[in-house]
C-alpha cells in the first residue's frame, strides 16, 4: 500500500503560490504516495492544476464552528490514516488546532513535520497505548525552499484574443486595506502613455476592487487594453508569459508573475520591503513612500525589454 501524505497550507495568495515549489519537491521525493491537501476554497483550482494532489480538503477556518472543526480533524484528518503530515503553514494555530486532534484521534503511528524554512522538524507519534499517547521522538528532513514555477497554469484564456501582440502587463491593485502598497494610478497612466510613444501597448489587470485604477489608466492612456473582470488568478501566469514585462504592486498577481521567469518590476514601500523577492528576473523598486518611485525610474528599467 502506498504512503498517504497530507500537506497543510492555507494562507494568503502570495504565500500559497510560493509554497508550490516545496509541494512539488515533496511529490518528487514520494512519487508513488497518495497526496491530500488541506487548504481554503480560493486555492482549490490552483492546487488541482499542480499535478501533486489526489484529493483536496477544504477548510473554511470557521473560528467558532466546532462541528466543522471536529469533522475535519476527526473524519478527514485523523481517519485519513496519513503516514506523513507536512505543515507548511507556519502558524501556531495549525499546530494547536490540527496536531493535537490528529494525535488524539489517529490510531496508527504518523510523522508530523513543521516547516523550518530549510526543512521539516518531524515529530514521530507512535501508536497510542491504552492510558498514554506514547513518547514523541524528533527527526529533521532537509528540504531547502524551492522556487515555484507557475508556467503550468494555463487558465481559461477566455478573452486572450483581445491581447495586443506586444504589451506590458500592469497590475495596479492590492488588498483594499493596504493603500500604502499602491503606486498611484496617475503614475501607471503616465507610464502607459510613454510606452505607447515607443510602440508598446499596455494591458491593465484587476478585479472589481481595482476598477477605479483600471478604468483611470485605460481612459488616460492610448493603446491600453482594460482586462478588468476578463481574467481570473489562473490566467495571470499565461498573461505574464505572453507579455514583454510586468509592472505591479506588492500583491498576489505580481508575485505570481514573478514565478513565470518573465521580467517583473515590483514596486514596494519600505513598510513591506521585507517581502521583496530576490529573483534574477525581478527588479524591486523601493521607496519610503511608494508614490516617490518616479515613472521615469520604472520606464528606464523597462527599456531593455522593449
Amino acid at each position: 500500500m502506498s504512503q498517504r501524505i497530507l500537506i497543510i497550507k492555507h494562507s494568503a495568495l502570495g504565500d500559497f503560490i510560493f509554497s508550490i515549489g516545496t509541494m512539488q519537491e515533496i511529490k518528487k521525493r514520494y512519487p508513488d504516495a497518495h497526496f491530500t491537501l488541506l487548504t481554503t476554497k480560493p486555492f482549490v483550482k490552483i492546487a488541482q492544476q499542480t499535478g501533486v494532489f489526489n484529493e483536496i480538503i477544504v477548510d473554511s477556518r470557521a473560528r467558532f464552528n466546532l462541528k466543522e472543526w471536529f469533522q475535519i480533524c476527526k473524519k478527514l484528518l485523523a481517519d485519513g490514516n496519513f503516514d506523513l503530515i507536512f505543515n507548511i503553514q507556519l502558524s501556531k494555530r495549525v499546530q494547536k488546532k490540527y496536531y493535537t486532534l490528529a494525535r488524539l484521534f489517529t490510531k496508527k503511528p504518523f510523522h508530523w513535520g513543521n516547516s523550518t524554512g530549510d526543512g521539516f522538524d518531524f515529530i514521530h507519534v507512535p501508536s497510542k497505548m491504552r492510558f498514554t499517547w506514547g513518547k514523541e521522538t524528533h527527526s529533521f528532513m532537509p528540504l531547502p525552499w524551492v522556487q515555484s514555477d507557475l508556467s503550468f497554469l494555463k487558465g481559461e484564456q477566455k478573452y486572450f484574443h483581445l491581447l495586443p501582440q506586444k504589451y506590458v502587463l500592469l497590475i495596479p491593485g492590492c488588498s483594499p486595506g493596504h493603500p500604502y502598497k499602491r503606486w498611484p494610478k496617475e503614475h501607471y497612466a503616465e507610464l502607459a502613455k510613454k510606452l505607447a510613444k515607443k510602440g508598446v501597448s499596455c494591458v491593465v489587470l484587476g478585479t472589481p476592487a481595482e476598477s477605479e485604477e483600471c478604468n483611470y489608466i485605460t481612459n488616460h492612456s492610448p493603446k491600453t487594453v482594460n482586462f478588468l473582470g476578463k481574467s481570473s488568478l489562473l490566467d495571470v501566469p499565461a498573461l505574464a508569459l505572453k507579455s514583454i514585462a510586468v509592472v505591479g504592486n506588492d500583491t498576489g498577481p505580481t508575485h505570481m508573475a514573478s514565478l513565470c521567469h518573465k521580467p517583473v518590476i515590483a514596486l514596494f514601500s519600505e513598510k513591506t520591503a521585507q517581502y521583496a523577492h530576490d529573483f534574477p528576473n525581478v527588479c524591486n523598486l523601493i521607496a519610503p513612500n511608494i508614490a516617490e518611485i518616479s515613472v521615469d525610474t520604472v520606464l528606464n528599467k523597462l527599456i531593455k525589454f522593449i
